[in-house]
């Protein structure tokens, strides 16, 4: 039977001819085995019933999932032009402006020029940082398909210590897991996001991220010494809806627990056995 033909009416019209005609004779020849049949088989039906009602389901969560990314990332892309255009775009913009102003000094007040070349040139090596650390907030996703999920956030982790001079220490296992990739890539942004409100929002110095394993259950945290918040204050705030929209599209748990004056700490609790990548997932 080639695939096609598969699940046809015809084939199943001609299984439940069979499967009766067989019934018919064990209800002849031993109507104990016939008895245990039939509840075998009201049991298949039963599972199949309930498999082809979870499908519809499984495939609107595969949808609300990959919507949530779309929107993610049309959020990000907003996010950067902004940063970029006050960042290195304001930037650049300056740097034109002092060249401007330089140059009918160069006969004049070359030491001023000098001086103001030199300051230029230390905005410039600023801005180009800055631009650095813009970019590698867009290579997450391509990274994880090299480095995978637990190195990407050392990396990430890294480059936020060395941008803005704090310490974070990571307890990371030796085992590299691989997840379905929108799960790997909605553990990274909660990651990423804690990461970045602790060492920006929260004026931390020392950060911990700690990831374990039990199971199937995986627990991912971080942890600040910073100035903590009210959660229920900036519950609405978009980077904490992002959070929890990102966890509850593939079921993780997510708690944030913090008060001012007594650090944060975010936790997300994932169970890889829940979640089956689909075909259009891979």
């Amino acid at each position: 039977m080639s695939a096609s033909q598969n699940g046809s009416p015809r084939c199943e019209e001609a299984l439940i001819a069979e499967v009766r005609a067989h019934l018919a004779r064990l209800d002849q020849e031993d109507p104990a085995r016939a008895m245990a049949f039939r509840q075998a088989l009201a049991e298949l039906l039963q599972e199949r019933e309930k498999i082809s009602q979870e499908k519809p389901q499984q495939g609107q969560e595969l949808r609300r999932v990959k919507l949530h990314a779309l929107r993610y990332r049309e959020e990000e892309q907003a996010r950067l032009a902004r940063e970029l255009k006050a960042g290195p775009g304001q930037m650049l913009a300056n740097a034109v402006a002092e060249l401007g102003a330089c140059l009918p000094l160069l006969e004049t007040d070359i030491d001023l020029v000098r001086r103001g070349l030199q300051a230029l040139r230390e905005e410039l090596r600023a801005g180009l940082d800055q631009f650095r650390w813009l970019l590698s907030e867009l290579e997450p996703p391509q990274l994880m398909k090299e480095l995978g999920l637990i190195d990407s956030l050392r990396l990430y982790a890294q480059r936020l210590e060395r941008r803005n001079g704090i310490s974070i220490q990571m307890l990371l296992p030796e085992e590299r897991p691989r997840f379905p990739p929108t799960m790997e890539l909605g553990i990274y942004r909660i990651l990423q996001e804690a990461l970045h409100n602790a060492a920006k929002h929260g004026h931390a110095s020392v950060l911990t991220l700690k990831v374990e394993r039990e199971g199937d259950r995986w627990q991912f945290t971080v942890e600040d010494n910073g100035t903590g918040f009210d959660p229920e204050g900036l519950l609405y705030a978009r980077g904490l809806v992002n959070m929890y929209e990102w966890a509850r599209a593939f079921g993780g748990e997510l708690e944030i627990r913090s008060r001012p004056g007594h650090g944060t700490r975010v936790t997300l609790i994932v169970d890889a056995s829940e979640f089956q990548p689909s075909r259009e997932e891979v």
